[in-house]
């Protein structure tokens, strides 16, 4: 019978692949390095489940090609709240821009927002972080967010509508963000002493 091995002697032996494998597909190294850390998590939860037919090195590829979709999913649903959120920033804090914009453009600035999303919603009080992370996020529907939140349906919309204000806000404080005639976002610059918590956006 073969024997499986270990998680530490899978690391040993193939971090530096997996992570080069995981960079050519992702945005940045440090997503890439983020992404490896929740695979050796995937491949340490369920090496027991491997079986003694399948190639070790084919299984583990799988978990890194399985966290990157996953990666990129979620990358597609908070860009779609990106989206969302700056078609509505306020005319007298956004910087108007008479063409349209590149695709090429419109996808970096989109890019870029999107990872100051998540730590923008961490800022949130306790009370709109949980629903707007479940439902902007996750892709929760509003019904099960209330489920698992022991909140009554009405009782989510309101905290939705008013988290996105709260949300559209600290974006606003931190950024002037650039959009076409269309409200399609075309860059986004650091407001001047701007308040981004953790956010890390240029």
């Amino acid at each position: 019978m073969k024997r499986i091995v270990e998680t530490k002697e899978i690391w040993g032996q193939m971090h530096e692949r997996l992570l080069s494998f995981i960079n050519r597909h992702v945005a940045t190294i440090h997503d890439a390095e983020d992404i490896l850390q929740e695979v050796f998590v995937r491949i340490h939860s369920n090496l027991g489940s491997l079986k003694d037919t399948q190639s070790v090195t084919a299984w583990v590829y799988q978990v890194a090609r399985n966290a990157i979709t996953d990666y990129h999913r979620k990358r597609a649903t908070v860009a779609g709240a990106v989206r969302k959120l700056t078609a509505n920033v306020d005319d007298e804090v956004r910087a108007p821009h008479q063409g349209g914009a590149t695709k090429e453009q419109a996808v970096e600035a989109i890019a870029e927002l999107t990872t100051c999303m998540e730590p923008l919603v961490r800022e949130l009080p306790e009370a709109y972080r949980r629903v707007i992370a479940l439902t902007e996020l996750n892709q929760v529907t509003q019904k099960d967010a209330a489920q698992e939140l022991g909140l009554s349906v009405s009782g989510v919309k309101s905290r939705v509508q008013r988290g996105r204000t709260k949300l559209k806000e600290l974006l606003q404080d931190c950024c002037n963000v650039e959009l076409d005639r269309r409200r399609g976002v075309v860059d986004y610059q650091r407001r001047e002493g701007g308040d981004c918590g953790d956010c890390d956006c240029r």
